[in-house]
C-alpha cells in the first residue's frame, strides 16, 4: 500500500516490477486536502532462485 500526500492535480501510478516487467500495477488522480490518494496493488510472480521484484511509484504532476 502507498499513501500520497493530497494534491488536486495529476496522477499517482504504483507498479510492482518483476524480471518481466510490471505484473501488477494501479494507477489514479490525485485526491485534494483533506483527502489523499491510497493506492493498494497486488499481485503473483514465479521467480527463480536469486530473483526479486522491486516497487515503482510515479507521481506527475497535470500541466498547463
Amino acid at each position: 500500500m502507498v499513501d500520497w500526500d493530497a494534491s488536486g492535480t495529476g496522477y499517482r501510478r504504483t507498479s510492482i516490477i518483476g524480471p518481466g516487467g510490471a505484473f501488477a500495477s494501479v494507477a489514479g488522480p490525485a485526491l485534494p486536502s483533506p483527502a489523499f490518494t491510497s493506492q493498494n496493488v497486488s499481485g503473483i510472480e514465479q521467480l527463480a532462485a536469486g530473483q526479486t521484484v522491486h516497487v515503482e511509484v510515479l507521481q506527475a504532476a497535470a500541466s498547463a
